[in-house]
């Protein structure tokens, strides 16, 4: 059953990201390998502000769910840790604002970088671990569908009339007023279809009803964004644009496969949570699960390997071969966070988040510590190798915390 709705959802996740990377081919394409590092830094940015506006709820919401059962309490979950996740967006705005204007030369450069870093960010609002938990994973990927293909249309039609503004704010702006519009709909479709209570706003923190909101798994997740985009932000302060530029379009590039391995994890998530809440057949979950998105991984990292090679050609910048100096470290290290995942979310359904935590802080403090030492030095390889480095060990370590935690229930 998990094997029929995985095959039924990569179709249309994939059929969604084709769209994605047709949109992010384009505007390398017009932009160039240096004016697209404008695109690649409000990317770095969003990576971290995603975990922020999401607070843990695609980590542990399904958990949490499932262990409350009663819908009327799900229901007001999710107002208190949607409420609370929208307060934060307004702030972010703010912050991302003020940011672009100090980073930033001209005013037209502040707001692309804005509209870009905010539609990227806006990722972290999505409710898409609401329509898992009653098993519709399907019909959020279809309303995404939707967005994407409204976003390229609209960009095309922007391509072909002359444009008289700054192109990255004319993208950025029309991108991020999809997006707005999009998760306005995937929350009202839900609510439609399987609430039983009306919507009721709740933008503060109530201290006795925090579930969907997990501030353990928040703060790890900053601090894998740190490991994963503090030394793209290093690599453009000391190598330039176009470095910056070619790694960033590789690693979006490797969304294809997050989105598989992303996927993947939605529709294990209830069964990991059931799984882990039974105490009976955890550690046969964990080798299946991870098995499952390491080989698919693997499968995906090759074509893409592959297509790297010759991507070059289509975009029309020899710049831009400077990709295949970290494509393959890269596809190496998006097959072992692939297995990560599965481990992660087993650790996270056992209540681990002190451990998640703990290893992401040391992940990200190393990682930033090794980039400021030798991506100055050796650029993009220095980043890559880094990542997988680190995310190898961390990795590594909570599948052995998790084994001993199995193997003390003794129930195997």
């Amino acid at each position: 059953m998990v094997l029929k709705k995985l095959v039924s959802n990569l179709i249309v996740n994939y059929s969604t990201s084709l769209v994605g990377f047709l949109i992010t081919i384009l505007c390398a394409r017009i932009l160039g390998a240096t004016e697209y590092a404008w695109v690649a830094f409000g990317l770095a940015i969003a990576g971290f502000a995603i975990p922020i506006l999401n607070l843990g709820n695609e980590g542990t919401f399904v958990r949490d769910a499932v262990s409350i059962g009663h819908a009327e309490d799900v229901e007001r979950m999710i107002c208190t840790s949607f409420g609370i996740r929208v307060m934060l967006t307004l702030i972010l705005s703010v912050i991302l604002a003020i940011a672009s204007v100090l980073y930033t030369h001209t005013m037209m450069d502040a707001m692309a970088m804005f509209s870009i870093s905010l539609w990227a960010s806006l990722l972290g609002l999505y409710p898409s671990s609401w329509y898992d938990y009653v098993h519709e994973t399907r019909k959020q990927n279809i309303l995404v569908l939707t967005e994407r293909i409204a976003s390229l249309v609209l960009l095309v039609i922007l391509f072909l009339m002359p444009v008289y503004m700054h192109l990255a704010f004319v993208v950025g702006i029309t991108l991020l007023l999809v997006r707005i519009i999009s998760i306005s709909m995937q929350v009202k479709v839900w609510w439609r279809l399987y609430a039983a209570s009306y919507f009721k706003w709740c933008l503060t923190f109530r201290r006795n009803n925090l579930g969907g909101v997990n501030l353990h798994v928040t703060t790890a997740l900053f601090f894998n964004a740190i490991a994963t985009y503090g030394n793209q932000l290093i690599l453009g302060n000391y190598q330039g644009k176009t470095e910056l530029a070619t790694y960033g379009l590789v690693f979006q590039i490797m969304s294809l496969i997050f989105i598989f391995q992303g996927l993947g994890i939605r529709l294990m998530s209830r069964h990991i949570a059931e799984t882990c809440k039974s105490k009976t057949g955890i550690l046969r979950s964990i080798f299946k699960n991870s098995m499952m998105l390491a080989l698919g991984s693997a499968a995906l990292a090759l074509a893409v390997w592959v297509g790297i090679k010759y991507l070059h050609l289509l975009l029309d910048d020899p710049r831009f071969l400077l990709m295949n100096k970290f494509s393959t470290i890269l596809c190496i290290w998006v097959v072992v966070v692939g297995a990560g995942q599965a481990i992660t979310q087993h650790s996270l359904a056992l209540h681990q988040e002190s451990l998640y935590l703990s290893l992401a802080i040391f992940g990200g403090v190393i990682a930033l510590f090794l980039g400021i030492i030798f991506v100055p030095q050796y650029g993009g390889e220095a980043v890559a190798s880094i990542l997988l480095g680190v995310n190898s060990l961390i990795i590594l370590a909570e599948l052995v915390r998790v084994v001993i935690i199995v193997k003390t229930m003794d129930v195997q």
